[in-house]
């Protein structure tokens, strides 16, 4: 008996005594509710197209696309070149140490890009401290970093370990005998690679080159800091001047529509496509190739990004925390964001776990078209900006249910919509991983659904709940902008705080807060690895 006939067995039988219609209800409504942002575009966009478009030539449409695309472009190229090559050195070669590098390159997955911006202007200014060291060998001022440059350096050390990562996980999975037939055949590393391994590695790359597109398309804190206006920025400045709002809305309707035109092109480039093994062979372990002199040039070089984007960050965040409490300066102004965003982000999480489980249950335990739907619905909300989702909460709430404008309940709604599908893909695989054993002898000792759902099946499952939700947490706690726009006036949060310190030069606290928001990432990063040693953790993105 094959094991997806047992899973279906196993989910029917849930189905059956748990009321798959309540169950199938219940996913509509919440799927309907989660789309009402995207839903609500839509029908205004059509609705008023032809002031949509007069709205958009008076922004400049065609100036903002091609400044966001060339970011996009390089972002997603540069970030491309470091992962892989980074994930072909530590699988392919005998470089020493690679379980410690493995750990070490996923590092700037635990910094916010604007706390990334804020600490490389603060080291690469013209008047910054890398110039001050540089200064007694007659170096007066560095180039100005601001803009393209200095945007796409910081997004691509915090995106680069999506690629790694990604990459890393089908390098591991390849057949081996493949590239030694290359190699056997006279072919060099580098003529191997290029034949043999990269065109294997297409759909990795295409994937891990979606999220590192989407992220950068998404951003608003580091081109923010950095003063290079893409869409996310441009709308952010047409929403707080309060001058014409419906700029911002016709601009978050176009930045949707690209994200969509995206995800059409990643799906195109995959199609009709084989990159799996044909032969259905074991695949043995893989001959590791000696590096030779390399063996001490790489290591250094794949440090370097490390440094960029981790430690000298930190670095920075340590040194002003310092010359704060140097200066007797009082760190107990955080302690109300703090408060405030574990609150916040507790509540998301939990909220997000408890919807994100009857999604689950139905998109794992029924099959078909309108099943599909009703699961890539839900997944909307993951692939837009936190900024398109909050201004049409911002939309909805000033004309349709203004008593939740400016409140707590329409920021954590916010919060459900971006985060939903991280809950969801957790728990979706730990339902994926029962067995449909002991749900079909609680069905013949006569235990109903519910029961036998409570006392067996949760219990099974909670962890997966548990990890997504807390996934949710750290997440909610990084949000920035999002945050900015639904925050009910006086309500601040790390993130917010971090942001409007930075602005007033308000040093000590940007260090503690963002101290803080590091550590909350980067400590379970760290456990979930070691916890993982051994194991696949390309699924690991906090």
């Amino acid at each position: 008996m094959s094991i997806s006939y047992k899973l279906s067995n196993l989910f029917k039988l849930i189905f059956r005594t748990i009321s798959s219609k309540f169950l199938i209800i219940l996913g509509i409504i919440i799927a309907s509710t989660v789309a009402l942002p995207i839903i609500y575009l839509v029908i205004r966009s059509v609705n008023s197209y032809t002031e949509v478009l007069d709205l958009l030539n008076k922004a400049g449409l065609f100036w903002i696309l091609f400044r966001t695309f060339t970011l996009v472009f390089l972002v997603t190229l540069i970030s491309i070149i470091v992962g892989v090559s980074i994930a072909w050195v530590i699988t392919r070669t005998d470089l020493a140490g690679s379980k410690i590098y493995s750990v070490m390159v996923i590092l700037p997955l635990i910094m916010p890009s604007y706390i990334g911006a804020m600490t490389f202007l603060e080291i690469f200014s013209p008047r910054g401290l890398l110039q001050k060291v540089l200064s007694p060998f007659g170096v007066e001022k560095l180039m100005n970093l601001n803009g393209l440059i200095g945007a796409t350096i910081v997004l691509v050390l915090l995106t680069y370990p999506y690629v790694y990562l990604i990459v890393r996980s089908a390098l591991k999975k390849m057949d081996p005998s493949l590239e030694d037939a290359a190699r056997v055949m006279g072919y060099g590393s580098i003529r191997t690679f290029r034949i043999v391994t990269f065109p294997l590695l297409r759909p990795a790359v295409v994937a891990s080159g979606l999220l590192v597109a989407l992220y950068t398309l998404s951003d608003y804190g580091a081109v923010s800091m950095l003063q290079y206006q893409t869409f996310t920025s441009v709308i952010m400045l047409q929403f707080e001047s309060a001058i014409d709002r419906n700029i911002a809305y016709a601009l978050s309707t176009v930045l949707t529509l690209v994200i969509v035109l995206i995800l059409v092109i990643e799906g195109g480039l995959l199609k009709n496509r084989v990159y799996y093994n044909v032969t259905g062979g074991v695949i043995r372990k893989q001959t590791l190739l000696p590096l030779g002199h390399w063996k001490y040039v790489l290591p250094c070089a794949i440090l370097i990004p490390v440094i960029l984007g981790v430690f000298g960050p930190i670095s920075v965040l340590l040194a002003w925390l310092v010359q704060g409490i140097a200066n007797e300066q009082n760190l107990q102004q955080v302690l109300e964001p703090l408060k405030n965003t574990v609150f916040v982000s507790f509540v998301a999480a939990i909220v997000t776990g408890l919807l994100a489980l009857p999604i689950s249950l139905v998109t794992v335990g029924t099959s078909g078209f309108s099943t599909k739907i009703l699961e890539r619905v839900t997944y909307l909300g993951f692939g837009l900006p936190g900024i398109v989702v909050a201004l049409s909460l911002v939309f909805i709430g000033i004309n349709y249910i203004y008593p939740v404008y400016q409140t707590l309940w329409l920021m954590i709604f916010g919060y459900v919509i971006l985060s939903l599908p991280i809950a969801g893909g957790a728990i979706k695989s730990a339902l994926l991983q029962l067995s449909p054993k002991t749900n079909e002898a609680a069905a013949s000792l006569g235990h109903s659904g519910l029961r036998s759902f409570i006392s067996i099946t949760f219990p099974q499952i909670k962890s997966g709940i548990f990890m997504g939700s807390a996934i949710v947490f750290l997440v909610v706690m990084k949000e920035l902008p999002a945050t900015l726009i639904l925050s009910p006036n006086g309500f601040d949060t790390l993130a917010t705080s971090i942001w409007m310190s930075f602005n007033d030069a308000y040093l000590t606290n940007v260090a503690v807060g963002s101290l803080v928001l590091i550590c909350a990432s980067g400590v379970p990063l760290i456990l979930l690895n070691i916890k993982m040693s051994g194991k696949d953790r390309s699924s690991l993105f906090i």
